[in-house]
């Protein structure tokens, strides 16, 4: 019985993230900006949206994937990018926002963040890394770091507010996919360690958090596609992937039964957090 319902909840939890994904969620940014700068390429941001799907499916399912280690993370949690060609997730985010490619894969599970039929060097990724598998002990701010095999920061469900990662001067996302369009003028792709300037453009290409979804005047060179996960997004999902779980396994009861620990390290129990009645 306990199989079936973990396998309807995973059911459950596609059918949101589906959901999620299959719309563009830039508030105030306006969907149509985001569409318009891929109106000459749909694959694009087909792909960035499959690639959206599975970040936020692998956030959702990280108790699952990580249920033999010792300390069982609690879901939310995303892969950090890579800066080498093997395309692994590097295996720490260190500093307040990560950015690189956007990986391929983890070194040591089955997961896939594969952006099939694009050129994979031309998919970047950057993540508050508050959000991150792994801080490295650094970028958690007020929040308070766990005592795991991994660094993670919790509890995300609570107000926290992105204002690491900007895009277009507002701050409520966690995460950007951004695809580099095709060679500017200057640009030098196919190093080893990528120079950012190199791929991406305008904002986009310097050293700070701060993102754009255009140039900076109308006849700026620039051609990047920028697809962002938004923290109400990332609420939507995992509240009710855990909302699933605490009414499955009456975790909300006065005598819980087989209550994750790290449901109650989050407080997911306690009123306003829209779990447990």
């Amino acid at each position: 019985m306990r199989k079936q319902q973990q396998g309807y909840v995973l059911l459950v939890l596609m059918a949101l993230v589906l959901s999620a994904g299959a719309g563009i969620f830039v508030t105030g940014v306006g969907k149509s900006i985001v569409e318009r700068k891929a109106s000459g390429d749909r694959k694009v941001l087909a792909q960035l949206k499959n690639v959206k799907q599975r970040l936020l499916t692998y956030a959702a399912t990280h108790p699952e994937i990580y249920s033999g280690n010792t300390d069982t993370p609690g879901p939310g949690y995303l892969p950090c990018p890579t800066l080498t060609a093997e395309a692994v997730a590097a295996s720490d985010c260190n500093g307040e926002v990560s950015r690189g490619w956007l990986p391929r894969r983890l070194s040591d599970k089955d997961v896939s963040f594969e952006a099939e039929g694009l050129d994979w060097s031309r998919v970047w990724y950057v993540l508050d890394n508050r959000f991150s598998v792994n801080t490295n002990g650094a970028g958690c701010g007020s929040l308070t770091e766990t005592n795991g095999s991994d660094s993670r920061c919790y509890p995300l469900n609570t107000g926290l507010n992105p204002a690491r990662i900007k895009l277009n001067g507002r701050t409520e996302y966690i995460a950007l996919l951004i695809y580099a369009g095709s060679t500017l003028s200057g640009q030098s792709r196919g190093e080893a360690v990528p120079d950012v300037s190199d791929y991406l453009d305008g904002e986009n290409a310097d050293v700070d958090a701060d993102y754009s979804t255009y140039g900076a005047t109308p006849d700026s060179a620039f051609n990047d596609i920028v697809l962002p996960i938004t923290k109400q997004e990332w609420n939507r999902i995992i509240k009710a992937r855990v909302s699933r779980s605490a009414v499955d396994g009456d975790w909300c009861g006065v005598t819980p039964v087989d209550k994750k620990a790290w449901f109650e390290l989050s407080d997911w129990h306690e009123a306003g957090q829209e779990v447990c009645p």
